[in-house]
């Protein structure tokens, strides 16, 4: 999380907090991350950013649904 010092940043847009129950500035990134069964320690992967549909249409960039950017993952 951030705070909104005044300033635009890039590919940053509200999301709803469920932890905080509120709305706040973030990216929306999805992780694919490997668990080591021993020590239980996270590892991330790779990841991809979610961006909204009206922000792919003002940057002229193909729209994907989370849905098709955890498929990337797996598929």
């Amino acid at each position: 999380m951030i705070e909104k010092t005044g300033e635009h940043i890039k590919d940053v847009d509200y999301l709803y907090d469920h932890s905080q129950n509120c709305t706040i500035l973030a990216h929306n990134i999805l992780f694919v991350n490997y668990v080591d069964p021993k020590s239980g320690k996270y590892y991330p992967l790779d990841f991809r950013r979610f961006k909204k549909e009206s922000q792919c249409a003002s940057e002229e960039v193909d729209f994907k649904k989370q849905t098709e950017l955890f498929r990337e993952f797996v598929g």
